[in-house]
């Protein structure tokens, strides 16, 4: 058995026309998938069972995605983390008997109130 992915397709005639890849690496093989094939399966104009291994190729591609997407709930998280205590230590003197967040918040708004008084009824 070769190292290499096979796609069961007519359609590639030459390799230079699909430099833009993905590297997909399986248990035992490195698949070395052109982009433009993921662009025509999206399309439905290639079905994801013309490249070979396929089953085991998706599941890379899904285990990874997945994997990005906790990496980035964690980054998103801890950035809200950091403006959240950058706001709150902006608070140098809190109100007795108050947290931070409560003083930050009662601070906000009174400036909301102080520069937006409500409409007065005729």
């Amino acid at each position: 058995m070769s190292n290499t992915t096979m796609i069961n397709s007519s359609k590639v005639s030459d390799i230079a026309d699909y430099r833009e890849h993905v590297n997909v690496y399986t248990e035992h093989r490195t698949h070395v998938i052109p982009l433009s094939c993921f662009t025509d399966i999206l399309a439905r104009d290639m079905a994801i069972e013309d490249i070979e291994d396929h089953k085991e190729i998706m599941e890379v591609i899904i285990a990874e995605w997945l994997a990005g997407l906790k990496r980035k709930t964690l980054l998103d998280i801890t950035d809200c983390s950091k403006l959240y205590s950058d706001l709150l230590y902006q608070v140098e003197t809190k109100f007795p008997n108050e947290s931070r967040h409560e003083t930050a918040k009662r601070y906000i708004v009174n400036a909301e109130n102080h520069s937006n008084p409500p409409a007065k009824a005729d």
